[in-house]
């Protein structure tokens, strides 16, 4: 039924139709409605709890005596808030919810907001009807609730939030180490970006059968056991990195994404950039020995880089049109690299510059060729391939605008990130003066801030590879880092001998830094794959496990127990 809400007055339907392609109902009605007036659309509906992992569904565990335990919950990301009610299951068309719900009298009901009554239900024995506070303003694919037989533990942070993690009775112990961090990195949040959390309740719930890794809905975050619950008895260090990470990615999401969302799901990765960036600045907060803001370097920009630079990669933006496309976008691209993208919106934030980066995939390698006294420099960039298709079709030309931040030896000013001027997309070359002699190295990319891998002269890669053999910390951890990966990539690109990253890396046998080693480590592990069917792979093995430096990294590694590299995967490369 639908009524003006002016007068009243109901507005008759013709026919109902229905779009299966494009998940429509239409409501043909004998008149058209008038623009900028307010009409009231009702419908009965029966929703179907289901079995799918998706919309409103049902799951189960066995308890501690092993009987079989029923819950209900909800999945709605991206577009499965229609499996469960009628709605404008868009992000952009966001709406307060009211939300209801009927449970026996033994289990537990919660929503995005608190709670406000508990009513019997007349001529229903033993059930219990729930009221829940009127929501904020939100998209549908957010809106999330919950019935179980589940246990809480709560706290209220120092801004006054209520703060609960529920599990199952013979795990909600488990939770312990998530409710420690998650009032800590909520309150971090609401302080480093200035904005109070709009919510009176910040729930985290660990669902034992759930198809995400996690999802933000407001106020009722829902997680897979292994992304919130830790056992310091039985569970890896690892576990609680990830516990830790998972957290602040999920809680980032209630200001990038629930509060401020992108209209339409091609801009997915603006939500996953910012989160995914701001899970390691959450976590470095929460556990600073960790070394959060190091660890993405190898965990997260060495990654996407590996994968954006072959052919088959995407931009971050993608057009969608389809429900079933929506799925195929939350990939590695739309979360590492558009958290890359995002750090140039640091220095300046012009549409021409972003949409070099957010509307072609790959990056660019910039290749720097300094002059006979060393004085100045030749700047140029290309597309960077580990391997160009001779068969390919793509006529497009790719160019950047790239951020250009670089140090020489005479400085060693590793704490400047912004660039000192931009390469733009126009360029063929830039040519940079006033740069030190032929005997003084010039690192570019300062701190691999920039999304980019750096060649250089034979001269320079010379001087900076002394330079590491000499005093390596003279170079801050991420470039040592940045030296290794671009380095192993170019000669596996052909556009180095193996000889120069192979020299480079020999400095390792001083370096007691995790990055780096687990750099060389990753590619080192690529070399250990191409060998591993030859003749001389048994020469390879022999040389690597008699190489003095070869006890350091396992030393140097394990040592960091909080890290990801585990002792045998160490030693499979050794």
């Amino acid at each position: 039924m639908i009524v003006d809400a002016r007068n009243a007055m109901k507005i008759i339907i013709l026919k109902q139709t229905y779009d299966n392609q494009r998940q429509f109902y239409h409501a043909h009605l004998q008149q058209p409605l008038t623009k900028g007036r307010r009409y009231v659309l009702s419908m009965e509906f029966t929703g179907y709890l289901n079995d799918k992992l998706h919309g409103f569904y049902r799951s189960s565990y066995r308890d501690s005596n092993g009987i079989k335990r029923w819950l209900a919950v909800t999945q709605f990301q991206p577009t499965d808030a229609r499996r469960a009610f009628p709605c404008f299951d868009e992000p952009a068309m966001k709406a307060t919810f009211e939300v209801f719900l009927a449970r026996e009298i033994d289990m537990s009901a919660i929503s995005n907001m608190p709670k406000i009554s508990s009513q019997p239900i007349e001529g229903q024995q033993g059930w219990i009807r729930d009221s829940f506070n009127t929501s904020v303003p939100m998209s549908t694919y957010l809106v999330a609730f919950l019935v179980s037989d589940f246990s809480s533990k709560e706290v209220t942070t120092q801004n006054g939030v209520t703060f609960r993690t529920l599990a199952r009775e013979a795990a909600i112990n488990q939770a312990n180490y998530s409710l420690e961090i998650g009032p800590n990195i909520l309150t971090f949040f609401e302080d480093y970006f200035s904005i109070p959390y709009p919510l009176p309740k910040q729930d985290m719930i660990a669902i034992p059968d759930f198809a995400a890794g996690a999802m933000e809905n407001w106020g009722l975050i829902t997680y897979r056991e292994t992304a919130m619950l830790y056992d310091p008895k039985v569970s890896a260090a690892y576990n609680k990195q990830r516990v830790a990470i998972v957290v602040a990615h999920e809680l980032a999401h209630q200001w990038f994404g629930n509060l401020v969302t992108p209209k339409w799901w091609t801009d997915l990765w603006l939500n996953e950039g910012f989160a995914n960036y701001m899970e390691y600045v959450g976590t470095d907060h929460a556990e600073p020995e960790w070394q959060m803001m190091e660890q993405f370097i190898v965990v997260d920009l060495h990654k996407v880089l590996r994968l954006d630079c072959l052919e088959s990669s995407h931009p971050i933006n993608i057009p969608v049109g389809h429900p079933d496309e929506i799925y195929e976008i939350f990939d590695t691209i739309s979360y590492s690299k558009g958290h890359q993208d995002l750090t140039l919106v640091k220095c300046v934030t012009v549409k021409t510059i972003m949409d070099t980066w957010t509307l072609q995939m790959g990056y660019p390698v910039i290749t720097v060729i300094r002059s006979a006294d060393g004085a100045s420099a030749t700047v140029t960039q290309e597309r960077f391939l580990l391997r160009k298709d001779s068969n390919s079709t793509d006529t497009h030309v790719y160019r950047w605008w790239v951020p250009l931040s670089y140090t020489t030896q005479a400085t060693a000013n590793f704490n400047n990130t912004a660039p000192s001027m931009w390469l733009s997309k126009t360029d063929t070359n830039i040519t940079i003066r006033s740069l030190p002699d032929s005997k003084q190295w010039v690192i570019f990319n300062v701190q691999e801030t920039g999304y980019y891998r750096v060649n250089y002269d034979d001269k320079n890669w010379k001087l900076l590879i002394e330079q590491l053999k000499v005093d390596h910390t003279k170079i801050h951890v991420n470039n040592r880092a940045q030296l290794i990966d671009d380095a192993l990539n170019l000669a596996r690109a052909g556009q180095l001998s193996y000889s120069l990253p192979m020299d480079l890396i020999a400095y390792l046998k001083n370096e007691t830094s995790y990055t780096p080693w687990a750099t060389a480590l990753n590619n080192l592990a690529y070399i250990d794959k191409l060998f591993s069917r030859t003749g001389t792979y048994g020469s390879l093995k022999t040389c690597l496990k008699t190489n003095p430096y070869t006890e350091v990294v396992v030393e140097v590694v394990v040592g960091l127990s909080f890290l990801p590299i585990q002792t045998q995967e160490i030693r499979k490369v050794f």
